[in-house]
């Protein structure tokens, strides 16, 4: 049986597969969606990602699938593996899983962020940024690459139908 959260991701795979664009637009906009999609401002991270896909003329529905992996459901325990790598380049005293889901769920809004402090919120930040520089570049190149994979296989079929 399958879960409904990977029905979801098998969902938002299938949408990006089925986008009508070249694979270098696609998958420049998924990577750029997956690299904002780490910055730790749950919420706004579309609006923070706009500017970039526009400046860089590629996919936006793409970057939107992109910046979906952090979600309700996902962020907390991203977003503390993020604090993790944070704390660990940054030699700050780390918090238990617990105490930091706790802290991360009393926010309501932008105000209730500045509660976590520099303790919580430089970790998490640099944490992102490690993410945001590998994972939005192997995005970007293994999306591509399934992409023309894909593309190729659509066009050896149409030549064996002529």
């Amino acid at each position: 049986m399958i879960t409904p959260m990977k029905r979801a991701v098998r969902l938002k795979y299938l949408k990006l597969l089925r986008l009508n664009d070249n694979p270098h637009s696609i998958s420049l906009g998924f990577a750029i969606g997956i690299a904002v999609g780490a910055l730790p401002v749950m919420g706004v991270q579309t609006i923070v990602a706009l500017p970039f896909v526009f400046l860089i003329r590629c996919n936006i529905l793409a970057m939107v699938i992109g910046v979906w992996w952090t979600n309700p459901i996902t962020f907390i325990p991203i977003y503390y593996s993020e604090y993790l790598i944070g704390t660990a380049l940054g030699g700050y005293k780390r918090v238990s899983f617990d105490s930091f889901s706790t802290q991360l769920s009393k926010i309501e809004n932008l105000e209730g962020l500045k509660t976590l402090g520099e303790s919580i919120l430089l970790p998490m930040f640099y944490g992102s940024l490690v993410y945001m520089v590998t994972l939005g570049p192997l995005s970007y190149f293994l999306i591509k690459r399934v992409l023309e994979a894909r593309k190729a296989r659509k066009k050896a079929k149409l030549l064996k139908v002529v």
